[in-house]
Order: structure tokens, then C-alpha cells, then sequence
């Protein structure tokens, strides 16, 4: 805002220097002044002296405001290095025969172990404390033996029941991303590549 601006908005006289030196950076700065019409209206009511009594919030904002810009600054300086660092380990690591040969290697294990899992799907119950219930299903992928032994034991399989195997955790966090206090195994079938059906 000007001192021509200001001083069309405002109904007291003030001179260039007192806007400058005062008026200014509180209207610049300040949280509480939010546009020119408050400005020029707080002046109205108050005269200069309220604005002499913000200025040493206006001046604080100005420092923060600034130091907030530097550090956003070197934040996406750092982005920007980390990211030419990555491009280069990316390059070096493509770049040798040994990676290609190592990368070959991770492939077919990779399918290896894809070929041995198995998704079973699994339905749970879940609970709130105010008596609220629920009953869903989710597919979740696993090594074919342990997927044969849930699909024989159900609930009794050791890695439903054992807290040391993460079925029992993995069913508690989806309950609770869903906003119930606790769930429990109900059953669990094959998808045969179907899929679960959602209750």
C-alpha cells in the first residue's frame, strides 16, 4: 500500500515519514492487519500510536518470514543435490557389468518367490468400545505353506494365534485405520485369483 492509498483511506493526517517508518511495516507484516481498509480504519480510531506498540510484532514476523525463505530455499537446494546424487548412484550402479549380472540374479529370485506365494483371502470382525461391530475381508499374499495352513487350521493355525507371526497385528491396524479398537479372525478361504468379495 502507498502513503497516497493510505492517506485516501484515512481521516487523520499523517506525514510520509511517520507511514513509512511505522505505518507501513505494521500493515506489511503484522498477522492482525489483514488488508488496507483495517489499516486505515485502526489508525482512524487509534492514531499512530497503536501502530508505534505493533511494530515490534510486525519486525519479529519480517525476521521470521525471512528465515522461513532461507530455509525453504536451502531445503529445495538439498532436494535438488539429493536428487542429482541419486541420478549419479543410479548411472554407476546400471553402468557395471557386475549390476547387470547381480540385477539378473535378484530377477529369478524375485520370481521365484512370486511363484511360491499364495493369496488367501482373510475375514475379520472388528469392535468399538461402544459395542459397534463390523465384518470385512482383505487378500493378503504369503508363502504358500503358511497360506495351506491357515486355509486347514483357520483360527487355530499357530499363525493366527502366535502374536510373534503379524496376522493379528496387520488385522488391528486395518481395524483401526478404519476406526474400531480391536478385530478378530473369522475365516479364511482361496481366492483362486477372484479376489475378495467385500462384506
Amino acid at each position: 500500500m502507498t502513503y497516497e492509498e493510505f492517506t485516501a483511506l484515512a481521516k487523520r493526517e499523517i506525514s510520509t515519514t511517520e507511514y513509512h517508518e511505522v505505518v507501513e511495516p505494521v500493515y506489511t507484516y503484522h498477522p492482525a492487519i489483514p488488508n488496507k481498509e483495517t489499516a486505515a480504519k485502526l489508525y482512524n480510531l487509534c492514531g499512530l500510536q497503536v501502530f508505534r506498540d505493533m511494530k515490534p510484532t510486525a519486525k519479529r514476523m519480517e525476521q521470521l518470514e525471512d528465515e522461513e525463505r532461507k530455509i525453504n530455499c536451502a531445503i529445495n537446494e538439498m532436494r535438488s543435490r539429493l536428487d542429482e546424487i541419486g541420478d549419479e548412484v543410479r548411472k554407476m550402479t546400471t553402468a557395471t557389468p557386475i549390476a547387470t549380472e547381480s540385477k539378473k540374479g535378484l530377477n529369478k529370485a524375485a520370481e521365484r518367490s512370486f511363484e511360491m506365494r499364495k493369496y488367501i483371502c482373510i475375514t475379520y470382525h472388528m469392535a468399538k468400545l461402544d459395542g459397534e461391530t463390523a465384518e470385512t475381508c482383505i487378500d493378503l499374499p504369503m508363502d504358500e505353506k503358511i497360506a495351506d495352513d491357515i486355509l486347514r487350521a483357520q483360527r487355530d493355525s499357530r499363525y493366527v494365534k502366535d502374536a510373534a507371526w503379524p496376522i493379528a497385528s496387520i488385522l488391528q491396524n486395518l481395524a483401526k485405520l478404519q476406526g474400531y479398537d480391536s478385530s478378530a479372525f473369522c475365516m479364511a478361504k482361496a481366492t483362486f485369483g477372484k479376489g475378495c468379495v467385500e462384506r
